[in-house]
């Protein structure tokens, strides 16, 4: 009997030692082609052991009853998984967690009507058994629910000798995930000695453009590694990014120098950087405290030839406040600018204090425009300090 629910555990990612080979595809080697007849769009192989069983029973919680397989992997290249979770019965407020990850409802919900690819069940699994699993993209879960692409015993699989180069090769080293709704694929390799990380895309397994990202990929969730539309990205978005546009968001971590392009002081910095999925081309980059938050101080983008055409830069001043109509001295401001980017030169600019404003019985978080000339005598206009 197939269940009704089933959710997976995500593992980490391991690396197999790299051979020279093809490198122009999301799997690399000799085992490129086969891969992709046996599971296209996937992210790993591994060969995993099942350890343990075991129930669990969160449904006081709102949580669910389930099985969890746990998993030891013997040997792997690409994205794994530590575990696999058999949903049994669920909690009184139960939800479908493609709610939270999918804005496209539309998509999600003619997706959802297709019979999915594989559909592990329960008994599939034996503990002490060995077995070769294929992984699919997190994303893809209507097509493969529990994440995995391919599985098989051990004893019973007809392409161990391709896996087995798979692994050798490290045909996964690209860490490869697919987006269905736009039929991208993304990948990364860090190049810790340059303290900088690749990124590709590829659209059907053809490459598109591969650019370097300034510092390492923080590799975090959502906010750090997703394809995006213009219309999806909040305060993300640049003004210059039109509502369909697809992009790749990309955070990094970068230890910055006195002079740098954002004027920020020297120092670690996370950076969210927008690359165009049709041509690579660095749209914007927005800086964010090195801490754990969303606290922006700039954000800046750029025209296709890389001339910076819009700049919008946030810092706690300690005056000047009540000058632009704050009850205290203290205040949050926001500057924003347009470039010319034929003459280099600033076109306009508006200046902003942060603000709560009465709603109904409660607050709202707003942005209120101030005089310019007020709002920029109260310091210079650059990230001075971290709030």
């Amino acid at each position: 009997m197939v269940l009704s629910a089933v959710t997976i555990v995500a593992g980490g990612v391991t690396r197999a030692s790299s051979t020279k080979h093809r490198d122009d595809g999301p799997f690399l080697g000799s085992a490129q082609a086969t891969l992709d007849s046996i599971a296209p769009h996937a992210a790993g192989v591994f060969l995993g052991k099942i350890a343990a069983v075991s129930e669990h029973d969160e449904r006081p919680t709102d949580g669910s009853l389930y099985d969890r397989f746990d998993i030891e992997i013997l040997r792997s290249s690409g994205a794994t998984l530590a575990a696999i979770v058999f949903v049994k019965a669920g909690g009184e407020f139960e939800f479908d967690i493609d709610d939270t990850l999918t804005a496209d409802l539309q998509f999600r919900r003619s997706r959802a009507r297709m019979a999915p690819r594989l559909t592990l069940k329960r008994d599939d699994l034996v503990v002490g058994k060995r077995y070769w699993f294929i992984t699919s993209s997190w994303l893809d879960r209507e097509e493969y629910p529990q994440g995995v692409a391919s599985v098989w015993r051990e004893d019973h699989c007809p392409f161990t000798s391709v896996l087995e180069t798979a692994i050798r090769e490290d045909a996964f080293r690209w860490h490869p995930l697919f987006f269905p709704e736009s039929r991208f694929t993304v990948g990364w390799q860090d190049d810790v000695a340059r303290r900088t990380s690749r990124v590709r895309a590829w659209r059907e397994n053809r490459l598109l453009w591969e650019q370097r990202t300034q510092g390492l990929l923080t590799h975090a969730l959502i906010e750090a590694w997703y394809v995006n539309r213009g219309w999806e990205l909040a305060d993300l978005r640049p003004p210059t990014l039109g509502d369909s546009a697809w992009v790749l968001l990309a955070e990094s971590r970068a230890d910055l120098g006195s002079k740098n392009r954002f004027g920020l002081p020297a120092g670690s910095w996370r950076i969210q950087q927008l690359f165009d999925m049709k041509s690579g081309s660095l749209i914007s980059a927005r800086v964010r405290n090195p801490e754990v938050g969303d606290v922006e101080r700039v954000l800046q983008s750029y025209d296709s030839s890389g001339r910076l055409v819009y700049e919008r830069i946030q810092d706690m001043l300690k005056r000047g406040g009540r000058s632009v109509g704050a009850n205290t001295e203290d205040w949050l401001r926001r500057i924003e600018r347009w470039y010319d980017p034929e003459r280099g030169r600033l076109a306009r600019q508006k200046v902003w204090r942060f603000a709560q404003v009465p709603v109904g019985q409660g607050l709202r978080s707003t942005w209120l425009a101030v005089d310019a000339k007020s709002g920029l005598a109260a310091g210079p206009a650059k990230v001075s300090a971290r709030p």
